[in-house]
């Protein structure tokens, strides 16, 4: 499926596709229960966050009980408005990051009298971005790795800095905005041997597409939601 506008599901794959592959939902298992014109898409999910529960009640499934979801077929499948679902997803992950930074904030202060990320107009205006910034190519993408740089892995302190988000985020930026070079799949596993293995760690693949660079977009910003995580909790 290529994004666009709406995306129609109605098959296991569309469904996989869009829960597992973009949205980067912990999914254990999606079963479709039909006899071809009404019938249950129903999914298993274990440790969902409440950012991810909420992605599913947008899609219309309810909760039936812990960990198990069902949307009701009738007549016709669900209509999905791809970057409509994305843009909420990622808005919910930075409102995800914006709590973790709250919480960071106010126990480094009442700690050591500072904050480790002091809020300043620079910040808010990196959270306004990262709400509405979509990656849906390299020249986003650069944009997308200078404001998570310069916002959380430049005044984060020496001890997180050997965490594997912050260097996986600082061997990017290098790579993307470091250095102004076309990127090619063809000579990138020669030149760039570190940064595409790093790449396909993340995602499974060299980006290539719009889709590609959103699910790496995702990817990082969750990445990011738990290296605070870590932080908070080392903290604590």
């Amino acid at each position: 499926m290529s994004p666009r506008e709406g995306i129609k599901i109605d098959d296991l794959d569309g469904w996989e596709e869009l829960l597992i592959k973009d949205l980067l939902l912990p999914v254990d298992d999606i079963k479709i229960i039909s006899d071809g014109s009404y019938g249950y898409t129903v999914i298993l999910c274990s440790n969902l966050s409440e950012e991810d529960k909420e992605v599913l009640y947008r899609l219309g499934f309810k909760e039936l009980q812990p960990d198990l979801f069902c949307s009701n077929i009738e007549q016709y499948y669900p209509y999905v408005t791809y970057k409509e679902i994305i843009k909420q997803r990622i808005r919910k992950i930075v409102e995800g990051i914006q709590d973790k930074i709250y919480a960071i904030n106010s126990i480094s202060l009442s700690q050591t009298g500072q904050q480790m990320f002091p809020p300043t107009n620079e910040q808010r205006e990196a959270f306004t971005k990262l709400c509405n910034l979509l990656c849906s190519d390299k020249v986003k993408f650069k944009q997308l790795l200078e404001i998570i740089y310069k916002t959380f892995l430049e005044p984060s302190t020496k001890k997180f800095r050997k965490d594997k988000f912050w260097r996986d985020c600082a061997e990017l930026r290098h790579h993307f905005v470091g250095h102004d070079r076309e990127l090619e799949i063809e000579t990138s596993a020669i030149k760039h041997k570190r940064v595409v293995l790093l790449l396909k760690d993340l995602i499974g693949f060299f980006p290539i597409n719009e889709r590609d660079f959103i699910k790496l977009e995702i990817k990082i910003l969750t990445n990011c939601q738990k290296w605070l995580d870590n932080i908070l909790s080392s903290i604590q």
